[in-house]
C-alpha cells in the first residue's frame, strides 16, 4: 500500500483525538480498501457476467466480439484484475487524501476554456461517471454526510466539500474503471466496463462506508455521532450555532460590574449606562400592584449566602478562562427586603391582573431600586436588578411566545431574582437551573395550543411548575432544579405521545423516500440503455414514461425480492432487442420464437403496476406492428442498400443522441444545483425547530414544529401548534419558502444571553 504523506499545516496541528492527522487518515485509507478488497472476487464475476450478457444482446458484431472475449479473459484471470483493482483503489484513495491536504491545481479547479479541449469521448465518459455517482451518493447520502463531518474535524476544518472527499463514490468507480483499462490491453475494450458500473454489479459501498465510519469513531474521531440525524458544524450553514453566546469581553465587563470589591457607583462600570437607561423606574408604579412598598423593619431575616462563596473572584483576582460562574455572599438589606414581600399575594397580581391580553408588559424590577430601603442597595445589587429586569423584557418583548405565557413567566420575577441574588452564577452559567426554567418556559411557551385555552396540558404544566416555585422557594433550595425535570418530564412525555401519532407519516414518508431513490436509479438505467439513440421513438417514450415505474418498483422491494430488478431488466432488454432490425433469417425466427415470452413479460408487469388498460393496448398495438414490419422487411437487399441504410439509421441515432444528451445534461445541473442549493441553505437544521409558515391551511400565519427530518434529509415532517395532524415538505420547497420569506424560523434559544449582550451594549476586546 502506497504511505500517505500529508505534510501541510493540518497535518502538523494538534489532533483532537490524540492521534496525528495523517495516522488516522492511513487508518481510514486502510479501513476502505480492505473493505473494498473483500468484494473483489464476487465484483469480478458479476463484470464477467455482465459483459457476457452484453454480447448476447449486441446487435452489432465487432461489439459482440469485444463482449465476448472480454468477459472470457476476465474469468479466466480474475484474480489478476482483482490485485491491479485492489491497486488502483489504494493509489486513487491516497492520491486523493493527498490532495485534500496538500491542495493543487487539479481538474476540479479548471475553467470552462480548459474543459474546451478536452476530447468529446472524455467528456462522454465525465458525464456518465458523475451520473453514476450521483446514484450512489444518494443512497449512501447519510453515511457520508458523516464521513466529511468526521474529516473536516480531522483536519481542524468546519466542512469539506462533496467533491473533495477522498471516499467519495466517484473515486471508488474510477479506480475500478481505470484497473480493467489496465488489465486489457485492447484499447478498442476500454469503454466497455463503465457503464456496466452500476449498482447492481458494482461493489457494495454501505459496508465500506459503514466501516470507515466505526474506524474513525474507533480512533476517537467524533464517537458519538449520529449519522441519521447528525448536524455539521459550518460557518455557512444557516442553522448552526443556533444559540447565541457570551462574547468573551462582554464576560469580562459581566464580571466586573458582579464583583463586589468594585470600586464607584454602577454607573462606573462599563455598560451600566445601558442598563440605567434600559430599566428605568416607573413613578407611582410599585413593585408589586395593589401591595404598598413602605420600607420597615425586615428584621434578620434574608438569604442564606451560597455555599461556593466566590472568594477569589471577590478578591480582585484575575479570573481563569474558563471561570464561567460566580458565587458571592449576598448583602443583607435588599435580601431581606425582598424575602418579606407576601408571595401569595404576588403570584396573583404581578403580570395578570393589570396587563390584559393586548396590553405591553415590562418588568417591574425596575422598581426595587426605587422602594427597597434607602441604603440597602450595593452597586452590585443594582447592576443585578438591572440585568434581570432586562431579561424579562427582552421575553416580554419577543413577540413568537404568546401573551398568557408571557404573564406566567413574568410571575417568576422576584423568585429568580432572589436566587441570581444569591448565586451570581446564574448570569455566568447556563446551566443554573433558575435560568433553565426561565428558558424552557420560553421555549416551550411557543408550542402552546391558545384555542385550548388554560386547559391546554402544556399551560397547565406551566402554571403548575410556577405556582410550586413561589409556594417552595424559601423552604426548599433546589425548587428550580425540581421544577426543570418536572417540566421535562412532561415535554417527554407529549414527545412520545406525538411519535406514535407521527408512527404513520413517518412510513409513509421513508417509502416516498425510498421510492424517490429507487426511482432515480430506475431512470439511470433506461438512460444507459437508449443514450445510444438507436431505439425506436415510441419504446423510448414508453421506458421513459411507464417503465421507469416498474424499475422504480422493482429497487424499492429489492431487499424483500431481490429478483424482481433481474426481471424487470431482463424484460427490458429483451423489449429493446425486439425492436432493433433483424437482418438475417435466423435473427427472425429467434425473434418470433421469443416474442410469446417477452409479450408475457411485458403483461405480467403491466398488472403490477396496474397499467391502464387503453394505454396497455395502444402501446402492445403499435409493438406488434413494429415487429411485423421486421418480420416483413425484404432479406435480398444488395450490400451496398444495407450500408446506405445503416448510415443513415446511424446518422439518426447520432442526431437523436446528441440532442437527448444536451437535454439530459441540462436536467441534471439544474437538479444538482437545486439539491446543492437545498443542502446548504438547509444545513444544520434540528428536529424541535419552530417555524412559522405565511398561508397554511388558509390561515394567515401558521406556527409548526419540525418533528421528523428522513435519513437523506429529502423529507421533512411538521406538527402545526395550533391542530392536530402533520404535514410532509421536500427539501427543495422549504429552502425556497426560507429563501423567499415565505418560511421563518423562531429563534428561542440563547434568550438569557441574547438579553446579557443587549443590555451591556457594544465591547471591545482588551
Amino acid at each position: 500500500m502506497s504511505s500517505i504523506t500529508i505534510e501541510d499545516s493540518s497535518s502538523k496541528a494538534v489532533s483532537r483525538t490524540g492521534s496525528s492527522p495523517a495516522g488516522s487518515m492511513a487508518g481510514m485509507l486502510a479501513a476502505a480498501s480492505d473493505s473494498i478488497d473483500a468484494q473483489l472476487e464476487d465484483f469480478a464475476k458479476r463484470l464477467a457476467d455482465a459483459l457476457a450478457q452484453l454480447s448476447e444482446v449486441s446487435s452489432d458484431a465487432k461489439h459482440a466480439s469485444l463482449t465476448f472475449h472480454s468477459s472470457n479473459l476476465l474469468k479466466r484471470n480474475s484474480h489478476a484484475y482483482q490485485s491491479m483493482a485492489a491497486t488502483a483503489v489504494r493509489r486513487a484513495l491516497n492520491e486523493e487524501i493527498e490532495l485534500l491536504c496538500n491542495p493543487a491545481p487539479s481538474m476540479r479547479g479548471r475553467g470552462v476554456d480548459e474543459l474546451a479541449l478536452v476530447p468529446y469521448e472524455e467528456l462522454e465518459k465525465r458525464l456518465l461517471l458523475n451520473k453514476m455517482a450521483s446514484q450512489l451518493e444518494t443512497r449512501q447520502a447519510g453515511q457520508l454526510r458523516a464521513i466529511r463531518q468526521r474529516v473536516a474535524h480531522l483536519l481542524g476544518r468546519d466542512d469539506i466539500a462533496r467533491d473533495k472527499n477522498p471516499f467519495r463514490p466517484e473515486v471508488f468507480i474510477s479506480a475500478l474503471n481505470h484497473a480493467w483499462c489496465e488489465f486489457n490491453p485492447d484499447v478498442d475494450t476500454h469503454a466497455l466496463v463503465l457503464p456496466l458500473l452500476r449498482e447492481e454489479v458494482f461493489v457494495d459501498l454501505g459496508p465500506v462506508y459503514v466501516n470507515l465510519n466505526k474506524a474513525m469513531a474507533e480512533q476517537g474521531v467524533l464517537p458519538d455521532l449520529t449519522e441519521s440525524y447528525s448536524i455539521e458544524k459550518n460557518a455557512g450553514g444557516r442553522f448552526a450555532a443556533r444559540a447565541e453566546t457570551l462574547h468573551q469581553a462582554t464576560l469580562q465587563q459581566l464580571r466586573k460590574m458582579l464583583t463586589p470589591d468594585g470600586d464607584g457607583p454602577a454607573g462606573a462600570v462599563p455598560g451600566a449606562e445601558n442598563l440605567a437607561a434600559a430599566v428605568p423606574h416607573i413613578p407611582g408604579v410599585p413593585l408589586i400592584p395593589g401591595i404598598p412598598m413602605t420600607p420597615g423593619d425586615h428584621g434578620a431575616a434574608g438569604l442564606p449566602a451560597h455555599p461556593s462563596s466566590g472568594a477569589a473572584f471577590a478578591s480582585g483576582a484575575a479570573p481563569q478562562a474558563d471561570d464561567m460562574m460566580v458565587s458571592i455572599p449576598v448583602p443583607s438589606g435588599l435580601a431581606q427586603f425582598l424575602s418579606n414581600i407576601d408571595a401569595s399575594h404576588a403570584l396573583h397580581r404581578v403580570g395578570t391582573a393589570t396587563v390584559p391580553p393586548g396590553a405591553p408588559l415590562r418588568s417591574m424590577l425596575g422598581n426595587v431600586k426605587a422602594a427597597a430601603p434607602q441604603g440597602s442597595l450595593s452597586r452590585v445589587d443594582e447592576s443585578t436588578v438591572d440585568l434581570m429586569a432586562n431579561i424579562f423584557n427582552t421575553v416580554f418583548r419577543d413577540q413568537n411566545i404568546p401573551h398568557e405565557i408571557k404573564n406566567l413567566i413574568g410571575l417568576l420575577q422576584l423568585p429568580v431574582l432572589r436566587s441570581a441574588l444569591q448565586d451570581k452564577e446564574f448570569f455566568f452559567k447556563e446551566e443554573h437551573p433558575a435560568r433553565r426554567l426561565i428558558e424552557l418556559l420560553s421555549k416551550t411557551g411557543v408550542g402552546w395550543d391558545k384555542s385550548n385555552g388554560q386547559e391546554d396540558p402544556l399551560y397547565q404544566a406551566i402554571k403548575r411548575n410556577v405556582d410550586r416555585v413561589h409556594q417552595e422557594f424559601d423552604a426548599e433550595g433546589d425548587i428550580f432544579s425540581h421544577a426543570v425535570s418536572d417540566l421535562e418530564r412532561f415535554i417527554e412525555q407529549e414527545e412520545q405521545r406525538a411519535s406514535k401519532q407521527l408512527a404513520t407519516p413517518v412510513r409513509r414518508a421513508l417509502r416516498q423516500e425510498r421510492l424517490e431513490v429507487a426511482t432515480e436509479a430506475a431512470r439511470q438505467d433506461i438512460a444507459t440503455r437508449i443514450d445510444t439513440g438507436d431505439v425506436v421513438a415510441f419504446v423510448e417514450s414508453f421506458l421513459q414514461n411507464r417503465w421507469v415505474k416498474v424499475l422504480a418498483l422493482a429497487y424499492s422491494v429489492q431487499e424483500a425480492k431481490p429478483k424482481a430488478i433481474e426481471s424487470a431488466v431482463q424484460t427490458m432488454d429483451d423489449l429493446i432487442w425486439s425492436v432493433k432490425p433483424k437482418a438475417t433469417a435466423e435473427e427472425r425466427k429467434e425473434l418470433v420464437a421469443k416474442l410469446p415470452h417477452v409479450l408475457a413479460m411485458l403483461n405480467k408487469w403491466f398488472d403490477i403496476v396496474k397499467l391502464d388498460n387503453a394505454e396497455r393496448l395502444q402501446f402492445l398495438s403499435e409493438l406488434a406492428e413494429c415487429h411485423a414490419s421486421i418480420v416483413r422487411a425484404p432479406l435480398d437487399m444488395t450490400p451496398e442498400r444495407r450500408i446506405e441504410i445503416a448510415v443513415e439509421a446511424a446518422k439518426e441515432a447520432a442526431e437523436r443522441r446528441l440532442q437527448k444528451k444536451e437535454e439530459q445534461a441540462t436536467q441534471d445541473e439544474e437538479k444538482r444545483l437545486a439539491a446543492e442549493y437545498a443542502e446548504s441553505r438547509l444545513e444544520g437544521l434540528e428536529r424541535g425547530t419552530w417555524f412559522e409558515f405565511d398561508g397554511v391551511e388558509d390561515e394567515d400565519k401558521t406556527v409548526v414544529q419540525l418533528k421528523w427530518i428522513s435519513p437523506m434529509k429529502s423529507l421533512f415532517i411538521f406538527s402545526p401548534r395550533s391542530k392536530s395532524g402533520s404535514f410532509s415538505m421536500p427539501a427543495e420547497k422549504l429552502a425556497m419558502g426560507l429563501e423567499l420569506g415565505n418560511i421563518r424560523t423562531i429563534q428561542i434559544d440563547g434568550l438569557i444571553n441574547r438579553a446579557l449582550t443587549e443590555a451591556l451594549g457594544p465591547v471591545e476586546e482588551a
